[in-house]
């Protein structure tokens, strides 16, 4: 297998038994974040990114209640599926909670090396996309920038949302490492955004 299932986090008070000596769940391997709205096809982009079938994929929304950790045989990190933000039918209250798990988890883990920040490339970055870009880049932590779904845009709306983007980029300075447009489905981008994250660290 290229992926194998470590464990999840679903309470702060977990934290202490999962974290120790720098070793998450005895890895010592990067961590990767993996962060986006509740439908913008995270699932599928670890999969494809790992290149195996290790993250569940669903046709509902918001179904990661959890940090998933993940090891990643082809890639020599640890891929941590975080609960997506936006369109998740969850009570305000359990939305917090996740909040604060992963504010909890975030200031814990010294090894978290990258952050991969997935944006629906159909509809551009929401009010809750840019909060959260600048809820990672307060952490120090280092940014890449995913752009989901491209096969389902035309070169037009490719070119319009590229002029979107890169005008909340310039307002935003130092807030990627890098751009990438991708498709899980048809493999698109994959192959760079795989030796971005394999070469980082």
């Amino acid at each position: 297998m290229a992926a194998t299932y470590l464990t999840s986090l679903g309470d702060k008070a977990q934290l202490d038994e999962l974290i120790a000596d720098g070793k998450l769940a005895g890895r010592s391997e990067p961590r990767v974040l993996v962060v986006g709205r509740s439908n913008v096809g995270k699932s599928s982009l670890i999969n494809a990114l790992v290149r195996d079938d290790i993250a569940h994929v669903s046709k509902q929304p918001g179904k990661t209640r959890k940090l998933n950790f993940f090891f990643s045989t082809n890639l020599r990190k640890v891929i941590v599926d975080l609960p997506g933000y936006g369109f998740a039918k969850r009570a305000p209250a359990e939305i917090r909670l996740w909040a604060e798990l992963i504010q909890a988890y975030s200031e814990r883990d010294p090894n978290i090396g990258l952050a991969i920040v997935l944006t629906d490339s159909r509809h551009g970055p929401t009010p809750q996309d840019i909060e959260a870009w600048s809820y990672f880049k307060s952490l120090h932590v280092p940014r890449i920038l995913v752009l989901t779904k491209s096969d389902e845009l035309n070169q037009k709306e490719r070119f319009a949302r590229n002029k979107e983007i890169a005008a909340v980029l310039e307002s935003m300075p130092g807030a990627f490492l890098s751009v990438h447009w991708v498709s899980a489905k048809k493999g698109d981008g994959m192959l760079d955004l795989f030796k971005c994250v394999k070469e980082w660290l």
